[in-house]
């Protein structure tokens, strides 16, 4: 199962870490998470250090919620993101229009 940290950096930045897998039974379970995210005002870091796999029902709700900030201003970032899911990424080309970063600190360097 899939679990979820969320820590608020400042007042307009978020930052949720998952751990395990981004597929679509973690999905159907993160899917109200994912709805706060679009409606918060904050900048979002989602961090994919722990996430071993993503699939399309994981790239679909990224997207989603891609879109959903973008219309309000707000970035979203992935930090931390290796293996399958950053192949997948790139195979994909959401890495030309997601910001996808090693870390937090050049995530927030691209904020600036």
């Amino acid at each position: 199962m899939t679990t979820i940290q969320k820590q608020q950096l400042n007042n307009r930045e978020i930052r949720m870490c998952f751990q395990g897998d981004l597929d679509a039974a973690a999905i159907e379970y993160l899917k109200g998470e994912f709805e706060l995210l679009a409606k918060s005002t904050c900048n979002v870091h989602l961090d994919f250090t722990y996430v071993p796999f993503i699939d399309s029902s994981g790239i679909g709700a990224l997207v989603f919620l891609f879109k959903r900030m973008r219309i309000e201003n707000r970035q979203l970032h992935i930090i931390g993101c290796q293996g399958q899911p950053l192949k997948l990424f790139k195979h994909l080309r959401v890495d030309h229009t997601i910001d996808i970063n090693q870390s937090l600190s050049t995530s927030k360097a691209a904020d600036k």
